[in-house]
């Protein structure tokens, strides 16, 4: 097999943060996402932290993941958490070498930039981080 067609056998954990205001978002996040991973990653897992949803948005979301090639978990909250400890609750369930962090479905950037990411981690640095450039609390970052 071609070298540059072979994919990374690392682990790969996915956390994506979901709330009602997301519904509009999720299919094009999910459908992108899957398929920059598929293409680069042998294995890999979403964990979707659902933090209070409607019943439709669930349902929406059930006919999404069944187009996914990665292993789904759904962590559904039992009452609406901030995004800090949403995550959190993604967190304790990941199993891969590296965790992506999303604390929504929105791709406003390359999806190119996930790579570049995973390679410095690859280099052996232990957290790496990407923050919009745009002005943002400090505290946010």
């Amino acid at each position: 097999m071609n070298k540059y067609l072979e994919k990374e056998k690392r682990f790969i954990s996915i956390i994506i943060h979901i709330d009602e205001s997301h519904k509009e978002y999720i299919k094009e996040f999910f459908t992108r996402i899957d398929d920059f991973f598929h293409r680069k990653i042998e294995t890999y897992e979403y964990i979707i932290v659902n933090n209070e949803c409607s019943s439709i948005m669930i349902n929406n979301l059930g006919k999404i993941s069944e187009e996914l090639r990665g292993n789904i978990t759904v962590v559904n909250l039992a009452w609406k958490h901030n995004i800090e400890d949403a995550m959190r609750a993604g967190l304790d369930l990941s199993l891969g070498d590296f965790v992506f962090e999303f604390d929504q479905p929105v791709i406003d950037f390359e999806i190119s930039f996930i790579w570049e990411i995973y390679k410095k981690c690859i280099e052996g640095y232990d957290i790496v981080a990407a923050v919009p450039k745009q002005n943002i609390k400090f505290l946010s970052r």
